[in-house]
């Protein structure tokens, strides 16, 4: 159950900022000041306590008393799907943008944004730079050209691969329009899912190239935690199923989006099954997806190397379902006698 409490908030703010809060006491404060020192001050903050176990919770109400942009929500813990969904469910913003909260924004993060956003109203998404740190320095820096594109054109380019969820804002209006909510049954790649289904829902898109966020890196970081393995592997799938039903659902021509789709697919291929050492007992739950992947979506069932990874895997999966049938067959004959 999501309890939430403030000071009163200021009417129709221009944009509502999402930060999930789990276990980041150390971290939090640098990044709520980091937003709070932003020179365009028409914002509103809305904290999502992730049921953290630590004094999270306490700093998100301390902050609500002293500003009173901030609003704080407590969640029983549930993850950052839920987290961000109970964020976009109370935010009142025009536009939206989502923070991490062991991370720091530039102070004109926002005034950058207002200038960029105010002369092209009919942009749903803007995109600007963001470096990559850790204890010991700067890991790499990505920015953008100053641009203005269609936002298919752009999904369907290499820089969408470099496009994460906290480096972007998004126009809440094509967001509701649309539904377009986090999956809280995926613990990995929710975010791909989400920005996928937000690209093809919006028309077009602009670049900013000034570098405004800063990534930090740190050892008990998500990415720091995760084991690319069958089970990850199969979220990825699951993300990527549930952007094709939800073109179909909205009547969105996810054939347009092929190149996209096709691409993330080898890109996990590539990094989640090869370079990993997945637990067997998470392979099974694998190949069925995959296979029901390549059957349904006529994407892939096209596609020669979707195709050959199938046929390799055949006897794989054929064993599988094999040993399906006659542990149901036993399980019928135990449940009989």
């Amino acid at each position: 159950m999501a309890t939430g409490s403030s000071q009163g908030t200021p009417p129709s703010p221009f944009i509502s900022i999402i930060v999930p809060v789990y276990r980041v006491e150390q971290y939090l404060t640098r990044c709520l000041d980091s937003i709070l020192a932003q020179s365009f001050s028409n914002f509103e903050i809305l904290l999502i306590n992730d049921g953290s176990p630590d004094n999270c919770g306490a700093i998100c109400d301390e902050y609500s008393k002293i500003d009173s942009r901030v609003r704080t929500f407590h969640q029983n813990n549930a993850g950052v799907s839920t987290a961000r969904n109970l964020g976009l469910d109370n935010a009142r913003g025009e536009w939206l943008a989502f923070v991490d909260s062991d991370d720091w924004v530039e102070t004109n993060w926002l005034s950058f944004f207002h200038n960029k956003s105010g002369g092209e109203l009919d942009q749903d998404l803007v995109l600007y730079g963001r470096r990559k740190l850790n204890k010991f320095g700067i890991l790499y820096e990505y920015t953008h050209l100053n641009a203005t594109c269609e936002a298919k054109e752009f999904t369907n380019s290499k820089a969408f691969y470099m496009i994460a969820l906290w480096s972007c804002f998004f126009k809440r209006k094509t967001i509701e329009k649309h539904q377009i909510r986090f999956s809280p049954n995926l613990r990995f790649a929710e975010d791909t899912e989400f920005l996928l289904k937000t690209f093809a829902a919006s028309k077009n898109l602009s670049t900013i190239s000034s570098i405004l966020y800063n990534y930090y890196s740190h050892e008990t970081s998500a990415t720091k935690r995760m084991v690319f393995d069958f089970s990850r592997a199969s979220q990825v799938l699951k993300s990527i199923n549930g952007f094709l039903a939800f073109c179909k659902l909205h009547s969105l021509p996810d054939k347009q989006f092929a190149p996209t789709v096709l691409q993330s697919y080898r890109i996990f291929l590539r990094n989640y099954l090869y370079d990993s050492n997945p637990k067997p007992e998470d392979k099974p739950e694998f190949l069925l997806l995959y296979r029901e992947t390549i059957e349904n979506h006529l994407s892939f069932r096209n596609n020669l190397f979707f195709k050959l990874i199938s046929i390799a895997w055949m006897p794989s999966l054929m064993a599988i379902r094999i040993a399906m049938k006659l542990k149901k067959s036993m399980h019928k004959v135990s449940l009989s006698q």
